[in-house]
């Protein structure tokens, strides 16, 4: 009996030493979701040695009617532009594509035409070498946007397809990056993809731009006030200060370059998590299955879109 009330105390204490080294080991241990952001933090980082080791100083450059936007696109402008707003219940909107290489015969055919149309413009077409996948977008806005810089390098190139529209880009890679951020009054969240201003909140006005390009280069910074027409392209770091001005809608497409674009995708990734990020997605642009097939389904079931045999068994 004794023996017996001997074990089963043993057996008490070995379960509560038992407990109490879980419970140390739970506030040692970090939980799933400090794990989680332990290893975003930790990507972080690597993307953004990744991103700075390739941030070349790319300042803006301005080429004027090298397209016809609706050879392009593949029709008149305004249509993809009405479209697009057809399909969104607020403006801004973007149609995100997945990230591809320059010489991908599987996208768009707008996407090997703007591509195409890139590599005759000697600057893009040696970002273009650099990127391993392009990552672009197509963008409706009714009117400009505040001012804001990246946090991270971007190199960036944007046609603009429709519409017309004021740039304001100020540089923030030079050596006085401090005195810029201190002139627009930068202030960095989370949320965002890098900083805004709490000086200037709201849409600038053609005569602010001018007024911040002159305050900017007065410091012995670059700063440009740009004019975009459809048919113009521009390059330009997204690590600069950049906003844009005007108040009919514009189509644009914007395509992100080099080692950035890795860059890009993580951070958008990111954020599309955030609460404040939310109920953004729309929906999703799919082929329908019958397309990989002979004749986009009016042909064979049994053959491929090259009128190859396909081996149903063989994915069985």
């Amino acid at each position: 009996m004794i023996r017996a009330m001997q074990v089963t105390g043993v057996a008490t204490v070995a379960a509560a030493m038992y407990a109490v080294h879980l419970l140390a080991a739970r506030k040692t241990r970090p939980s799933e979701e400090e794990q989680h952001a332990a290893e975003q933090d930790k990507e972080k980082k690597r993307l953004l040695e990744l991103s700075l080791a390739n941030a070349d100083r790319l300042p803006p450059q301005h080429w004027k009617g090298v397209f016809d936007p609706a050879v392009l696109i593949g029709c008149p402008a305004a249509s993809l532009l009405d479209t697009l707003k057809a399909l969104s219940p607020q403006l801004p909107v973007q149609l995100h594509f997945n990230p591809m290489e320059a010489d991908s015969v599987l996208g768009p055919p707008m996407y090997a035409r703007l591509m195409k149309l890139y590599n005759t413009i000697p600057v893009v077409s040696e970002l273009l070498k650099a990127t391993p996948k392009v990552k672009w977008k197509l963008r409706v806005s009714p009117k400009g946007k505040f001012i804001h810089r990246n946090r991270y390098p971007r190199k960036s190139t944007i046609s603009v397809l429709h519409g017309s529209q004021h740039w304001l880009l100020i540089d923030s890679t030079s050596g006085k990056k401090a005195q810029v951020d201190e002139l627009v009054g930068g202030y960095e969240n989370e949320n965002w993809n890098g900083f805004r201003s709490t000086k200037y909140q709201t849409m600038l006005s053609l005569e602010q731009m001018h007024e911040l390009r002159d305050k900017a280069r007065a410091m012995g910074v670059e700063a440009h006030v740009l004019f975009l027409t459809a048919g113009d392209c521009f390059t330009f770091d997204g690590m600069w200060w950049h906003a844009t001005s005007y108040s009919e809608p514009v189509l644009s497409v914007f395509v992100t370059l080099a080692k950035d674009a890795a860059v890009a995708l993580f951070e958008h990734t990111r954020r599309m998590k955030m609460p404040k990020q939310k109920g953004l997605h729309i929906g999703s642009i799919k082929m329908a299955k019958v397309s990989q097939l002979s004749g986009s389904g009016a042909g064979s079931w049994l053959k491929d879109r090259k009128d190859k045999a396909i081996d149903w068994e063989a994915d069985e």
